[in-house]
């Protein structure tokens, strides 16, 4: 018995360690276009996807189905977690629309530093930085019920 807890708390850490990668690996292939970066990741989930097989062999499915399902809960949240982490901050356009409520809109970009440049006098666009500037300008945009148009900005010289 104390054999078979030993065995599925190995394989519980394994399979979590696995869906973690698994999910890294997905998003980060995702998000670069780095060939170098895909092919190490590939490589060590599927490299370490060799240990959790090993290990699926020696239970039964009454213990590995229930295990592979809360450790994919667990391992792609603490996979957004981490990513959430390490991201770094980006420059983002957005553009906002609003017919009557500009004045306001653009009043609160003033107090919150947040640059902007008005194209017209129903259309701004603010170049956001920072999450908490992302956060700002997401809920001036609602209480204002205006119109929006988000860009990432990818290439800076």
């Amino acid at each position: 018995m104390k054999e078979t807890i030993m065995t599925i708390a190995t394989f519980f850490a394994l399979q979590l360690i696995n869906v973690i990668l698994n999910t890294l690996k997905a998003l980060i292939m995702a998000k670069t276009d780095n060939r170098h970066s895909s092919a190490i990741i590939n490589a060590i989930t599927f490299g370490f996807y060799v240990a959790v097989v090993q290990q699926i062999g020696s239970l039964p499915l009454t213990y590995t189905i229930p295990v592979t399902m809360i450790t994919n809960i667990i391992g792609v949240y603490v996979s957004y977690a981490i990513m959430a982490k390490v991201k770094k901050d980006n420059l983002w356009k957005v553009e906002i629309y609003s017919k009557t409520r500009m004045e306001s809109i653009v009043n609160e970009l003033y107090e919150y530093t947040i640059p902007f440049v008005q194209i017209t006098p129903q259309v701004v666009t603010a170049y956001v930085y920072t999450q908490s500037e992302s956060h700002e300008v997401s809920r001036i945009i609602k209480d204002h019920g205006a119109k929006y148009n988000i860009t990432e900005i990818t290439k800076r010289f």
